[in-house]
């Protein structure tokens, strides 16, 4: 019987987590390369750091989960589950009778026509003359 000791489990966590991390730092560059001139703020590691402590806090395990969080914290903020100004977020993400995947996919989609919406009500409007 092959018997794995709780420290060597605590060692392959923690090299899941870095490997993780790494994967997440490479979209967070990609992510902040994209966004236009001023918009992209943050150190990679602080972002990813602050997407891997949000998204466990809220019960979320899969790369992917994790991928569309930091997606998030890096339009919103590190902090942007906490922010009042967004009291929509926690009314989905701490919606515990859906499984973590409904609740973070169904976050996003919400962010997308938030974005949407506060980016129409943004733009100048044209005037036309008659």
């Amino acid at each position: 019987m092959l018997t794995i000791r709780p420290e060597t489990m605590e060692r392959l966590q923690r090299a899941r987590d870095e490997e993780l991390a790494g994967r997440l730092t490479e979209r967070c560059r990609t992510l902040l390369a994209s966004k236009p001139v001023g918009r992209a703020s943050g150190d990679t590691r602080a972002l990813v750091a602050a997407a891997l402590a949000g998204g466990r806090r809220h019960g979320l395990t899969t790369e992917l989960e994790f991928a569309l969080y930091l997606d998030l914290v890096v339009t919103f903020g590190a902090e942007f589950d906490r922010d009042p100004a967004l009291a929509w977020v926690p009314a989905i993400l701490d919606d515990t009778s859906l499984p973590t995947t409904v609740r973070i996919n169904r976050l996003y989609d919400v962010a997308i026509v938030r974005q949407h919406e506060a980016g129409r009500r943004a733009a100048p409007r044209s005037k036309k003359r008659v």
